[in-house]
């Protein structure tokens, strides 16, 4: 890493990215991601894409472990925050932590900070983390990045540059900030990250800020 960003960052990572994904980036890049933040509670369990992480040393970070509060009200959950003494959010946070998820739950009140933290001093026993990771049903209360494909790296000419781009395209309407790409005039090439660029398949051009155009 500090060969390609001296003193700038320790470690770089991606979010939202399903096995594919991962894939193509592979292919793409030459730094293997240190984490992958992906959501992850008891109704979105992705197991494959956990086990795919494990084995290339890359971090799995999950957030949404309550389930954006779904999972408080869940009947099965509640029952087991009775049966250990704990809220239905404790009960969520420690099952993430024992399937070894760095878990990161959000909340902007201190008590449910403090709440949330108080999760290191009791275990679920292993029959109940079984109850919880059957409750997998594949909903997303974020989005889906399913709906995420990848397109093979392609060449946009413009009056007075050459762009080369590879990455992450959205089916609909824009390009993610997963994309990466190259621009540059005959003589330099320049790195960039295009973020955010509007993608309207009925316009000619790329992005109002890129001179580039579809050839």
């Amino acid at each position: 890493m500090s060969s390609f960003c001296p003193g700038l960052c320790r470690s770089i990572g991606v979010s939202n990215f399903l096995i594919s994904h991962l894939e193509q980036l592979k292919e793409d890049c030459v730094i293997t991601p240190h984490v992958n933040q992906v959501e992850y509670h008891p109704f979105q369990r992705p197991q494959e894409l956990v086990d795919y992480c494990r084995s290339r040393d890359i971090v799995f970070e999950g957030y949404c472990p309550l389930a954006k509060g779904e999972a408080l009200t869940y009947p099965s959950i509640i029952q087991l925050a009775k049966k250990y003494g704990r809220t239905p959010a404790q009960i969520c946070i420690r099952w993430s932590i024992q399937n070894g998820i760095v878990t990161i739950p959000k909340s902007t009140k201190a008590e449910r900070i403090e709440e949330n933290c108080k999760v290191f001093d009791f275990a679920i026993a292993e029959d109940d983390v079984e109850v919880l990771n059957g409750m997998h049903d594949g909903r997303h209360v974020s989005w889906d990045p399913s709906l995420v494909v990848q397109f093979q790296s392609r060449v946009l000419k413009g009056p007075a540059y050459t762009l080369d781009f590879c990455g992450v395209f959205h089916r609909k309407t824009s390009f993610l900030n997963t994309s990466c790409g190259q621009w540059g005039g005959t003589e330099e090439r320049v790195p960039v990250l295009l973020v955010g660029m509007e993608y309207n398949p009925g316009v000619k051009h790329l992005t109002k800020h890129s001179p580039a155009y579809f050839w």
